[in-house]
């Protein structure tokens, strides 16, 4: 919610004043902390939490996504660059531990990192100091981690994937944020919340019927708290009128596969949920990825690997 002047949202459910209740406690220390959850349960949201009531809010907060630069790039962004160290490196770069110092660096993705920049992050931790890259002298810095991760770490450690020492520098307190199917309680909260946030932007006043709401709750929200945000912004920008009608929702929620409906009685897994879902809205998409991934909301590169995982054919419709 940065931008819109609007207060940061988690939620009150029982599951969610837990982890808030945690966050209070561990925010005033200085300790690194390893957020783990789904893609899309709001991850970066805590890491902003925790940065605000800790002593070092006045201090900046930086936040990078590990998975989206190669190693090169990835070690600039992080730790900056002399002039010329590579090609392209045309001016000095202060990297995001310099600039973040007496502030919070949020490494979100963390999993995603290369063994190479896993040793080089350890090795900085270690000794709270750097080198840009292309560079000779040691740069201090006052930093505090948050990483985040949608992997199971200990099973990404156990696989030898991650460093087992890195992973226990990280994770001095381990937070875990709870699926939206998991508090199913904070709907109606998020619903105001990203009601008010895209109002805001798109200028139009709405409200949201009984039905939709009603819906919205008895849906399985694979994407989590982002697929919510993406669904009522786009509920708010189809809708002609002042009240959001049931016929605004995608067909996905309003009309549940046929296999769906038996969720609450516990009998159809997680697992088959989820791959029924991503094949509907595939099909709701004509197989178009990007937009499938735009309503599931998650990105390319998780739907992808969720299509291999389930083993989703690339024309679930035929």
């Amino acid at each position: 919610t940065q931008g819109t002047g609007l207060p940061l949202v988690l939620g009150q459910s029982p599951p969610m004043r837990a982890v808030l209740r945690t966050v209070e406690r561990i925010a005033a220390s200085g300790a690194n902390i390893l957020i783990e959850g789904e893609s899309g349960t709001g991850k970066g949201l805590v890491a902003q939490t925790i940065h605000q009531q800790s002593p070092r809010a006045q201090g900046p907060f930086l936040a990078i996504n590990c998975s989206g630069f190669q190693d090169q790039l990835l070690e600039s962004e992080l730790f900056g660059h002399e002039k010329g160290a590579f090609t392209g490196a045309a001016t000095l770069k202060q990297g995001l531990f310099e600039v973040a110092d007496r502030g919070t660096l949020f490494l979100d993705e963390v999993a995603e990192m290369s063994p190479a920049m896993q040793a080089k992050l350890l090795q900085v931790l270690d000794s709270r100091e750097f080198r840009r890259v292309g560079g000779t002298r040691l740069h201090r810095a006052d930093v505090r981690i948050v990483a985040a991760t949608n992997k199971p770490m200990l099973k990404e450690v156990e696989a030898g994937r991650f460093r087992e020492d890195l992973y226990y520098r990280l994770n001095v307190v381990d937070l875990a944020i709870p699926p939206l199917r998991e508090r199913r309680d904070d709907i109606p909260l998020l619903v105001e919340h990203f009601l008010a946030r895209f109002q805001a932007s798109h200028g139009a006043r709405k409200a949201i019927s009984p039905e939709v709401l009603q819906a919205l709750m008895e849906y399985a929200w694979p994407g989590n708290v982002r697929e919510l945000a993406n669904i009522v912004e786009r509920m708010i920008i189809l809708t002609p009128g002042e009240v959001i009608g049931i016929e605004q929702l995608p067909l996905t929620i309003r009309a549940p596969h046929p296999a769906a409906p038996v969720v609450a009685s516990g009998s159809v897994s997680l697992a088959d949920m989820e791959r029924l879902h991503i094949a509907s809205v595939l099909r709701q998409t004509g197989g178009k990825k990007m937009q499938a991934a735009r309503l599931l909301g998650i990105d390319i590169k998780t739907l992808n690997k969720k299509i291999k995982d389930h083993e989703i054919l690339p024309n679930p419709g035929a």
